[in-house]
C-alpha cells in the first residue's frame, strides 16, 4: 500500500501522512527530512531541529557560498571537520568555510550556550536519529531485525552518516559502493530488464482456486515474456518468478509468498504464508482459512554486470592528509588521514579515516575499522561505541 500526495511523515512509516492510498505495486521508498540540505534551526524553546525544510539546491548550504543564509546539516558537517573545509567535488566546488562558521556560531550556538563543535555534533545526532527511524520502517517495523542485515549507504552524504546510523541500530557492518554520489544513476545502467504482472484472483483454498491460479500464471507468462522480448531481449533468456498475496480471511493486508516452479500447489502456498506470518508477526493461526488475493509474476534478464570497480577508478581522489576532525564528547578532536579508497588497497585500516572523492565522503569514525572488497566497496566494521 502507498500513498501519493502526503507530505513527509517524520515519526513512522506506519502513519500515513494524509495522501490517497493506490493499490499498486510500488517500489518501496521510505522517505525522511535529515538531508544534507535540511535546514538546522532553534525555536523559542532552544530547541534545535534539523529539517524537514531544505535549502534546496539553491541557494544551498551556507558554505557553498551561492546566497544561502540558513545552517543546514552540510554545515554543521563542515563544522566538525566530516566535510573537506575548503571544496568538495575535487574542487570544483570552493567552500566559503568562514561564513557558515559565523552564522552557526550566532544563530544556533550562542542561543544554546554551547561551544561550535558541541552544537554540530548535537545536530550529527538529531539527524542520525531521524535517519534511523526510517532504516526501522524498513525493518523493525516490519519484524526484521536490524542487527541481521548490513546497512547500504550511498549518495553525497549518505556515507558521512553512515556508521552513526548502524551503530544506533546496532549494526556491525555498512557497505559504501564504487561512486556513491551517483549510485542510482549506475544502479540503472546495471540493472536487469524487468517486466512486472499483477493479478486480482480471490478464491479460498479449493480445486477451483488452483486451476484459475495455474490458467492465470500461464497467461501473465505469456504476456510478461513477450512485453520484454518486444524490448530486444532474447526468449531463451528470460527469467520467470511467480508470487502470490495471502491473508487470513477477513485480514485487511496480505503477505507475499514465492511459488516454486510446476503446477501450483495451494497447500505449499499456505505453509508458506503461515511460515511468513509468523516470521513478520510473530504468531500463526493454522485454524483460520487462508484466502488468496493477487497473483505476481515477474519476467527478468540479467545484463552481463561490468566489475563495479572500475567506475570508481576516476572517482579517487589520490591526495593524502590529515585534518582535525571532532567525534563527540567522548572522542574529542582526533587527527584524521584523509584520502582516497586506495588509502585501503594494502588492507584493513582502523578508524578515525576519512576517504574523500569526487561525488562523495565517506567517515569512518572511531571504533570503525575499514576495508575494500573484490568490488571495490568500502566494507566498515563497525564496534561498540568507545
Amino acid at each position: 500500500e502507498y500513498e501519493v500526495g502526503a507530505g513527509i511523515n517524520l515519526s513512522s512509516k506506519l502513519v500515513k501522512g494524509g495522501g490517497y492510498p493506490v493499490k499498486l505495486p510500488f517500489i518501496d521508498v521510505s522517505e525522511i527530512g535529515a538531508g544534507g540540505g535540511s535546514l538546522v534551526s532553534v525555536d523559542s524553546s532552544r530547541r534545535i531541529t534539523v529539517g524537514p525544510q531544505s535549502a534546496g539546491a539553491s541557494p544551498g548550504p551556507i558554505c557553498y557560498g551561492r546566497g544561502g543564509k540558513h545552517p543546514t546539516l552540510t554545515d554543521t558537517l563542515v563544522a566538525l571537520g566530516y566535510i573537506n573545509p575548503h571544496a568538495i567535488a575535487g574542487g570544483a566546488i570552493v567552500l566559503d568555510t568562514e561564513q557558515a562558521m559565523r552564522i552557526l556560531e550566532r544563530d544556533i550556538a550562542a542561543p544554546l550556550g554551547m561551544t561550535l563543535h558541541e552544537m554540530a555534533f548535537g545536530v550529527l545526532m538529531l539527524a542520525c536519529a531521524t535517519m534511523t527511524r526510517a532504516v526501522k520502517a524498513v525493518s523493525t517495523y516490519r519484524g526484521r531485525d536490524p542487527r541481521d542485515f548490513l546497512l547500504v549507504a550511498f549518495g553525497g552524504n549518505g556515507p558521512v552518516v553512515a556508521a552513526e546510523v548502524a551503530r544506533a541500530l546496532q549494526m556491525r557492518r555498512v557497505l559504501i559502493p564504487p561512486a556513491p554520489g551517483v549510485f542510482s544513476a549506475v544502479g540503472l545502467l546495471f540493472s536487469d530488464m524487468e517486466n512486472q504482472l499483477v493479478r486480482t484472483v480471490l478464491g479460498l483454498p479449493d480445486s477451483a482456486t488452483t486451476a484459475r491460479m495455474a490458467a492465470v500464471f500461464a497467461e501473465m507468462e505469456r504476456e510478461a515474456s513477450a512485453s520484454i522480448a518486444a524490448g530486444g531481449a532474447s526468449p531463451a533468456k528470460v527469467l520467470i518468478e511467480r508470487a502470490a498475496d495471502l491473508r487470513y480471511r477477513g485480514q485487511a493486508y496480505e503477505l507475499s509468498v514465492e511459488l516454486q516452479p510446476g503446477a501450483p500447489d495451494f497447500k505449499q502456498l499456505c505453509d508458506g504464508f503461515h511460515a511468513e506470518h509468523e516470521r513478520t508477526y510473530g504468531y500463526r493461526s493454522e485454524a483460520e482459512p487462508v484466502e488468496l488475493v493477487n497473483l505476481k509474476v515477474v519476467a527478468r534478464v540479467p545484463l552481463a554486470a561490468t566489475a563495479p570497480s572500475a567506475v570508481s577508478i576516476a572517482q579517487d581522489v589520490e591526495t593524502h592528509a590529515s585534518r582535525d576532525v571532532y567525534y563527540g564528547p567522548t572522542c574529542g578532536i582526533r587527527s584524521t588521514l584523509v584520502g582516497g579508497r586506495s588509502l585501503l588497497a594494502d588492507g584493513p585500516i582502523e578508524g578515525p579515516l576519512i576517504i574523500e572523492e569526487v561525488d562523495a565522503t565517506c567517515v569512518i569514525p572511531p571504533a570503525c575499522s575499514a576495508s575494500l572488497d573484490a568490488f571495490g566497496n568500502i566494507d566498515i566494521e563497525v564496534h561498540p561505541s568507545p
